[in-house]
């Protein structure tokens, strides 16, 4: 986890879903009012799934080849 590939991809990947599951938890209440926020969250639930399998599948591989 010391080399600057880990630190490239996971670390800022993981703070970027951090960033966005926190806004989309921050969302909640104006989600049921505002058709434009609705769209919004999920849009940015979409981004979050792709991230998380992203992370999922190059974690995998980096344990399984490192």
């Amino acid at each position: 986890p010391w080399t600057s590939l880990f630190w490239q991809s996971h670390f800022w990947m993981g703070m970027v879903l951090s960033g966005l599951l926190l806004s989309s938890t921050a969302a909640q209440p104006l989600i049921g009012h505002h058709p434009f926020v609705r769209r919004l969250h999920v849009a940015t639930n979409l981004v979050v799934a792709l991230l998380l399998a992203m992370q999922a599948i190059s974690g995998t591989r980096n344990l399984l080849l490192g």
